[in-house]
């Protein structure tokens, strides 16, 4: 995880990542860097709990929310490469 001085806070975890923007936590977007992706949100006292929660190992979500959430991540991770390779 980085944290970003900013008020932003970004994670390279796709899984927490998904977790969070599941359970409501805002995106500001993402990026490639050496191939690796890191996703953005705003920090929060919510972010916080919920970053809290899933590493407490017991994270609380609807499988359906987090499977999509995992699907629309890795859709914006797809056109950010695509975008990023010049191929749109």
């Amino acid at each position: 995880m980085i944290h970003t001085p900013d008020k932003y806070w970004r994670t390279k975890n796709l899984y927490l990542a998904a977790f969070l923007f599941g359970r409501g936590a805002i995106i500001v977007g993402l990026e490639l860097i050496n191939g690796r992706t890191s996703y953005g949100f705003i920090d929060s006292l919510e972010r916080q709990t919920w970053h809290d929660e899933f590493r407490s190992g017991t994270p609380m979500i609807d499988v359906r929310i987090y499977i999509r959430a995992l699907q629309i991540l890795q859709e914006k991770r797809y056109e950010a490469m695509m975008q990023q390779h010049g191929e749109n």
